[in-house]
């Protein structure tokens, strides 16, 4: 018996749609509610995207929201603005009172029940949604997914890169133009060439091809890099901040063993340590 009253209430029919909608039985767990999503994309007849599936479930959520979620609230809403007028017009705060205990109560039910079994039945729909995604959408994102390699960059210096010689570049790190013209610096102090030897325009093509960094930005720093007395700390911050960008160069160095750029590099340290905050002007 309770095998045919299922066969029955899954059916189609108005009446069966309706009795099914009030109940939540269609969207009672993820698969019935796939099943009904399912229905709505096989309607359409269209290949199954982002967009069908989320039109099929807006359309599934509208069906459940009158009857399931409009209706008993504007009932209860009914009857309860019945029930407060009613205690007004007896005259009896103690009709008052019940009156508007009951609404809280009528309030609290419509919260534990209609309201509560929406909410499932919008989630149930949402988990059916994204395992439809993965089923049938899954395949093709994949292939979409797959990385695209970004033309070359061609300046006059390194227009003879081919594009095997040239890899994905990651964006540069916070102080990346910094530390690069600290470098700089040591390199011209310790008798290095640099790139103030040459075209500063020129000189820095390749770091900023090689670090993402735009030109632009470089160049506009350099002034600051030019002597260490250039060097911009107006403020504490600056201070322990370069302090750091040093200490990142004198790693560097010690690592690669380079001990005519580690000397210089450490005084430089020691400047920076010593030399008061700057005014500003």
């Amino acid at each position: 018996m309770k095998g045919h009253a299922s066969t029955w209430i899954e059916g189609d029919g108005t009446v069966r749609t309706v009795f099914r909608t009030l109940a939540l039985w269609a969207y009672s767990s993820e698969d019935k509610a796939k099943l009904q999503l399912v229905k709505v994309i096989e309607r359409k007849n269209e290949k199954a995207g982002p967009f069908i599936l989320q039109y099929a479930i807006d359309r599934r959520k509208k069906e459940i929201q009158w009857i399931s979620l409009y209706m008993p609230l504007l009932a209860l809403l009914f009857i309860g603005v019945l029930l407060v007028a009613a205690g007004l017009f007896s005259q009896n705060p103690r009709n008052l009172f019940i009156s508007l205990g009951t609404v809280i109560f009528l309030g609290f039910f419509f919260r534990v029940t209609w309201f509560t079994i929406y909410l499932d039945a919008c989630r149930f729909l949402h988990d059916a949604g994204d395992a439809l995604w993965k089923e049938r959408l899954g395949d093709s994102v994949a292939e979409k997914a797959d990385p695209i390699r970004q033309p070359a960059l061609k300046t006059p210096e390194i227009s003879g890169l081919t594009d095997e010689a040239i890899v994905d570049s990651a964006p540069p790190g916070k102080g990346a133009i910094s530390i690069y013209l600290l470098d700089e610096l040591i390199k011209k102090e310790s008798g290095r060439p640099n790139i103030y030897k040459g075209d500063i325009h020129k000189t820095t093509e390749y770091y900023s091809f090689v670090s993402g960094c735009q030109q632009k930005n470089i160049v506009s720093k350099t002034k600051y890099y030019v002597t260490r007395d250039s060097i911009g700390l107006n403020t504490a911050n600056a201070r322990s901040t370069h302090r750091k960008y040093l200490e990142i160069l004198l790693q560097h160095y010690d690592e690669i063993g380079d001990d005519v750029l580690y000397k210089p590099a450490g005084d430089l340290q020691a400047f920076i340590e010593k030399l008061p905050p700057q005014k500003n002007v």
